[in-house]
């Protein structure tokens, strides 16, 4: 599959990504340190640091890709790249993370522990920032479980959110089975492949394209 950007993050990759689907460009998020081998699942909790790709699964739409992430780029700040607005540690409790989105100490790998005031890895005691890994790991979204009620970042606004990919956007991916291969083009969001009748799911098919893993 043609690379077509690179980022430091999973949660910049996630992002471009996301902005490609949204305009019909099948694209997925890769992890370069898993691609050649420096980095194994299970050596540490939460992501690995290093490079991320993304790239564009069907190498018609490549030029149409390009020219997103070059709007992308124009327009858009870099999401998930280090801001000078960061949380006030005490209004966060990350003892509500999801025990695999507490990030390791990127000079040990020990994971650190839910504390957004912590300043040093308490088994080598480099300095870190578990904010601002949590952020450029997971993205923004992962910190929302952690706000106070009635902070402006807590989610429990009362408002819905809008399922993504959209319906429309999912029939016109150039998605294929899993089993068969067959083209899933202008069918349901899941359902039974009409050529197999092995059953699909194609927003489970998005998240694991966006996984990096």
């Amino acid at each position: 599959m043609p690379i077509l950007a690179r980022y430091p993050t999973h949660a910049q990759a996630i992002d471009a990504a996301r902005a490609l689907i949204d305009e019909g460009v099948l694209a997925a998020v890769s992890n370069a340190m898993l691609n050649r081998g420096e980095w194994l699942p299970g050596m540490n909790v939460g992501r690995p640091p290093g490079e991320f790709h993304v790239t564009v699964i069907e190498p018609t739409q490549l030029d149409l890709a390009r020219a997103i992430i070059r709007q992308l780029a124009e327009v858009q700040p870099v999401a998930g790249a280090p801001s000078d607005n960061w949380p006030d540690p005490h209004d966060l409790d990350l003892t509500k993370l999801p025990p695999q989105n507490l990030p390791p100490c990127p000079n040990c790998g020990t994971t650190l522990p839910p504390d957004a005031a912590l300043t040093a890895c308490p088994s080598c005691a480099e300095p870190v920032d578990v904010v601002e890994l949590i952020v450029t790991q997971h993205g923004p979204e992962a910190l929302e479980p952690c706000y106070a009620a009635g902070h402006p970042s807590a989610t429990s606004t009362g408002v819905t959110e809008p399922t993504w990919p959209t319906d429309e956007t999912l029939a016109s991916l150039p998605l294929t089975c899993p089993a068969c291969r067959a083209p899933l083009i202008d069918l349901a969001p899941e359902g039974a492949c009409p050529a197999c009748a092995n059953p699909y799911n194609k927003r489970a098919m998005i998240d694991r394209l966006l996984a990096a893993e």
